[in-house]
């Protein structure tokens, strides 16, 4: 059995803990009024609508510490910015992201 499936058997408590943040990041997203598409964790990918407000959006948040993927059609029905959660993510990262992303996209003047 490989390491990883040993530590998921071992302590679910870090799946349990990847759920939660999974959804308090949509929920606060959703608040914020971005359009978050239906994916199961560890994958929350909101969508954003013009692709150069993409490649924009995810440049400004690399150029603050934050890597998130742009994800640009035709690789999927719309373009997405695909936030990947771990179960080493904290609330404390949540903040961090959430007060990024809205004041980058303010600066941008991306639409929500």
């Amino acid at each position: 059995m490989s390491t990883a499936l040993q530590i998921m058997k071992k302590e679910p408590e870090r799946r349990q803990h990847l759920l939660r943040i999974a959804q308090m990041l949509r929920d606060e997203l959703r608040a914020r009024a971005l359009r978050c598409c239906r994916a199961k964790p560890p994958f929350v990918p909101v969508v954003i609508q013009d692709e150069l407000d993409l490649c924009r959006l995810c440049k400004a948040l690399l150029d603050e510490g934050i890597y998130i993927n742009p994800v640009l059609r035709p690789a999927a029905a719309q373009n997405l910015l695909r936030i990947s959660c771990t179960a080493a993510h904290t609330e404390k990262h949540l903040d961090r992201l959430l007060t990024t992303l809205e004041r980058v996209s303010n600066a941008l003047g991306i639409e929500r």
